[in-house]
């Protein structure tokens, strides 16, 4: 037996299952991209596409605030759907709140340093002969607050 039949035997239903719900991972990637369309930049950062079960499109929204302005905007997105042949059968949106599965940018919060110690830092740096470290020394009091 060759180590593709061995491979088909190994795999075989769930071989159809898998392209099955690869088949589905790839709709809703399409659907998702036109419900995009559809939402306002704004909305569309704070949502994605979970599921469509039947005639109902779940949607998951990262806060209560903005899954309140999605079921809001309920009907009007429902029409804006229904412009594509695809997704004419959508009668209604639930919106779950949940986190997103995309990485949240974080601000980053800069080191402030007291007038004193900036004026300690700048005079370290003038007193010190390596100039790479002097000029990192004067950016580190360049902190002050």
């Amino acid at each position: 037996m060759s180590e593709l039949q061995r491979f088909n035997k190994l795999v075989g239903k769930e071989g159809v299952s898998f392209r099955n719900t690869l088949e589905r991972a790839r709709q809703l990637h399409q659907l998702s991209s036109l419900i995009t369309q559809c939402l306002d930049p704004a909305i569309a950062q704070h949502c994605q596409l979970a599921n469509v079960r039947g005639d109902t499109l779940v949607i998951q929204s990262d806060s209560p605030g903005w899954a309140s302005k999605l079921r809001y905007l309920g009907p009007q997105i429902i029409n804006c759907l229904q412009q594509h042949q695809r997704l004419r059968a959508i009668k209604r949106i639930k919106v779950r709140v949940a986190p997103l599965a995309q990485p949240i940018e974080r601000s980053v919060r800069r080191m402030q340093l007291s007038p004193e110690n900036a004026q300690l830092i700048d005079s370290l740096a003038d007193s010190i002969t390596d100039q790479a470290l002097g000029a990192a020394l004067r950016r580190l009091a360049s902190h002050r607050s």
